[in-house]
């Protein structure tokens, strides 16, 4: 059985974990409310929607490749281009939601290479740039 730690025990957390956890805590704060105010801008009409929701119940049926196909965009990052459109401004949100790992780590790696630990850091800066990779779409998994 494991030994229970005393609940007075002082345990000293690391700068680097404490500023990745609050970029996340705050991100995730400011991107769900990001998310919210861009949905609500959807709902309520102030941009017209890309795909108007009379339309959606006749959608359902089809497979997120034939949805894409049918309404004419395409996958990748050509949302971008469609930002004056309340349904794909929800994209916004999740985009930010998505990236916050890389601001994170960017942010925590002056700690790791000034502590020292240099392999910790050499291998965020390998996932950062895996990550940077995967979102711009040049690696990509499936078909």
């Amino acid at each position: 059985m494991a030994e229970r730690l005393d609940p007075n025990t002082q345990i000293e957390t690391p700068p680097e974990a404490i500023i990745y956890a609050k970029i996340l805590q705050y991100g995730s704060i400011f991107g769900i409310g990001l998310m919210i105010v861009t949905f609500l801008i959807y709902i309520f009409g102030i941009l017209p929607a890309f795909v108007p929701p009379e339309k959606l119940p006749k959608l359902w049926h089809l497979t997120a490749h034939e949805f894409i196909e049918h309404i004419g965009l395409k996958t990748g990052w050509d949302w971008v281009h469609y930002l004056s459109y309340g349904d794909i401004l929800n994209y916004i949100g999740i985009a930010f939601l998505a990236g916050l790992t890389i601001i994170g780590y960017v942010a925590i790696l002056p700690f790791l290479f000034s502590s020292g630990a240099y392999i910790v850091g050499i291998i965020s800066v390998l996932e950062i740039i895996i990550l940077l990779l995967a979102a711009s779409g040049i690696l990509q998994a499936g078909h």
